[in-house]
């Protein structure tokens, strides 16, 4: 009985991954920037730059993956001040 609790929580790992990987994908998969989307129609390059910064969009795709599922991992949403 243990051994089958064991290989059940080895297999849901791989699963957890991946689910998590779609739900950081769909933020990619939506129309338009998700920064974008915060700042009103008027903002400046530079807000928007420095946003992206704050952010991590200016980071490539698979450490933001990272962050995002360390911050995931612990629960920690907010961002870092």
């Amino acid at each position: 009985m243990l051994l089958y609790i064991l290989r059940r929580l080895l297999y849901a790992i791989p699963i957890a991954l991946a689910v998590s990987a779609v739900c950081f994908s769909l933020v990619y998969l939506a129309p338009g920037d998700p920064v974008n989307a915060l700042l009103p129609a008027d903002a400046t390059p530079d807000v928007i730059q420095r946003l992206k910064k704050d952010y991590g969009f200016d980071q490539p795709i698979p450490i933001q993956y990272l962050r995002w599922l360390g911050r995931a991992a612990t629960g920690t949403w907010a961002l870092p001040s």
